[in-house]
């Protein structure tokens, strides 16, 4: 039952009773009995919901399925439902999580014009830099944790130091000039874009902490609207 097989009501009494147990010559009432069983209830019922909160589709699913469509199984359609939506919702969120090299005759679309929904990192490097590609190793490896930014990298045939600029509503927003040097992981690089917002991270501090003694050295420049000019 809903409460529990024990329930205890106030008994019903007579005005005699009632004088009698005022002065003290009845012992009291138990009260509260039914209350107190109520009460546990609520919390039981509010601990149920809670603990099938965090449940996966598939254990929502097993526990619909051995259901009698009660208001417990009602729940369970209702956080099942919810749930649905908001892997629906993480899913279009989430849409990208790799790294893709564009040309240059790409750059507008894929950086300037797409960056008006959804924030880029481009990588810029030149042709055969090794340290270029070691910093795109790494970069392509922090896309993967960073799946509602969009990464990209460009060769370019021009000398040019490894930059990663990042682009919000069509314009470049921020430049780094991470030293490969410095930077030899990729929670490294994650933790230093993190920093300057540019990705965000569930590290709670700089990994180079525990790895060794030296720490990066970075450039880091406001990005002006005409910055970049012979790449945009």
């Amino acid at each position: 039952q809903m409460f529990g097989s024990k329930r205890v009501h106030k008994p019903e009494t007579t005005e005699w009773d009632d004088i009698q147990r005022k002065h003290g010559n009845l012992p009291p009432l138990e009260v509260g009995i039914e209350e107190e069983i109520l009460s546990d209830w609520i919390v039981e019922q509010a601990n149920k919901k809670i603990s099938h909160e965090n449940d996966t589709i598939a254990q929502l699913d097993e526990h619909i399925d051995n259901g009698d469509g009660s208001d417990d199984e009602k729940e369970l359609e209702n956080i099942r439902r919810r749930r649905l939506l908001e892997l629906q919702a993480k899913r279009n969120k989430e849409r990208f999580g790799d790294c893709c090299e564009i040309s240059k005759s790409q750059f507008i679309s894929e950086v300037s014009e797409d960056s008006k929904r959804h924030k880029v990192l481009v990588l810029i490097f030149t042709q055969g830099d090794s340290k270029g590609e070691m910093i795109q190793y790494l970069f392509s490896q922090v896309a993967e944790n960073c799946k509602t930014i969009k990464f990209l990298y460009m060769r370019e045939e021009k000398r040019v130091a490894p930059m990663i600029v990042s682009y919000v509503n069509g314009e470049p927003s921020f430049t780094i000039r991470p030293d490969p040097s410095s930077i030899r992981e990729a929670d490294e690089l994650e933790w230093v874009l993190a920093q300057q917002k540019m990705v965000e991270t569930e590290l709670q501090e700089d990994p180079r902490i525990h790895s060794r003694n030296d720490r990066i050295h970075i450039n880091i420049h406001r990005k002006q609207r005409n910055a970049y000019p012979d790449v945009a």
